[in-house]
């Protein structure tokens, strides 16, 4: 009998990560939630784990105090069934979420699970996302005002895996069809309250009536948003953006307000912050008469006249690491000298 199109994906995926980082022995994670797509995740990975000599591990999050905790008692008893079924080793992890103004209660579920995944001695941790969670994703963002994030999310980041981007939902539902594995569908995905599901439930199946080849269609917008970010990065690097994060002083003035920008951009995503397109075309402005200052999460940017350059750092930053300062927004005031 032929293998089913998620195993062989997975398969490969695994093999060469293998021959990357030996998997013998590592401790790899599977986030869970009890829906379609974790559950086929889950399964595969339960299949593999011998053949590749995996220590695997399942994660359940509970969203508490929040619309998303919705049903959520049910899926864990799903998940940890499933666990103590096939002797795989059941972490329950309840996420305390409390609402911010200008944060989502996916955004706080989102960054409340990353958290975990960061300072958890795993390996690696896999996730279920597809296709159909890229072209999400891509609209998003174009509805945010773009960002690097538009050209989706990566098969690889860090520990992070998401093995099947290039497979849809409809392959998930059918892998446990065909496996007789049960699977909860989440009530909270129906509630359009939340922009993605709005997205997912309303926007995408009109595109995909008068676009059938709607995918298709993401994927090749994905790839050039990619290879044009790729290129803005070698700008970015030749007008000396490496240079700066090592703490030197670097003249901008003979840029275009674009590239000068660019510049600014980077800087900002390197350390994990974001400015509004407006104050920062404001900032640079202003620099061309008087001093600006900037505080970013803790590293201080001035501006004059075309130079730009910072004050030495308590923490010092490196640009080719995957560390980051805090996620701050920019403070932003004019000074007369430094």
């Amino acid at each position: 009998m032929k293998k089913h199109k998620l195993n062989q994906q997975l398969h490969y995926f695994l093999t060469q990560l293998n021959q990357d980082v030996n998997l013998e022995n590592k401790n790899i994670l599977v986030a869970c939630s009890g829906g379609v797509d974790s559950m086929a995740v889950l399964h595969l990975m339960n299949e593999k784990k011998n053949f590749f000599k995996m220590n695997l591990h399942v994660v359940f999050f509970q969203h508490l105090n929040s619309p998303i905790c919705d049903g959520e008692d049910k899926n864990k008893l799903l998940v940890e069934n499933f666990c103590q079924k096939n002797n795989l080793q059941f972490h329950f992890e309840p996420l305390n979420l409390i609402k911010k103004s200008q944060k989502s209660w996916e955004e706080l579920g989102r960054n409340g699970r990353r958290d975990f995944y960061q300072k958890d001695n795993f390996d690696f941790v896999f996730l279920g996302h597809h296709r159909d969670d890229q072209n999400e994703t891509t609209l998003l963002q174009m509805f945010r005002g773009g960002g690097r994030a538009i050209a989706g999310m990566k098969e690889r980041t860090g520990k992070i895996c998401r093995p099947f981007l290039s497979s849809d939902k409809a392959d998930f539902i059918d892998y446990l069809n065909e496996n007789k594995i049960k699977w909860i569908d989440d009530p909270t995905n129906k509630n359009i309250e939340f922009t993605r599901n709005f997205i997912r439930n309303e926007i995408i199946p009109k595109l995909n009536e008068h676009y059938p080849q709607f995918s298709k269609i993401m994927d090749n917008f994905r790839q050039k948003m990619l290879e044009q970010q790729d290129i803005i990065l070698d700008v970015a690097i030749q007008d000396g953006i490496h240079d700066f994060l090592d703490g030197k002083t670097i003249s901008v003035a003979h840029l275009s307000h674009a590239r000068i920008k660019n510049v600014f951009n980077h800087i900002f995503s390197l350390n994990g912050s974001y400015i509004e397109q407006n104050k920062l075309d404001d900032f640079i402005f202003k620099s061309k008469k008087i001093s600006m200052h900037m505080n970013l999460g803790g590293l201080d940017i001035f501006m004059y006249q075309g130079n730009l350059s910072t004050l030495p750092l308590n923490q010092k930053f490196n640009a080719h690491s995957n560390n980051t300062l805090h996620n701050n927004s920019p403070k932003i005031k004019s000074v007369k000298n430094h």
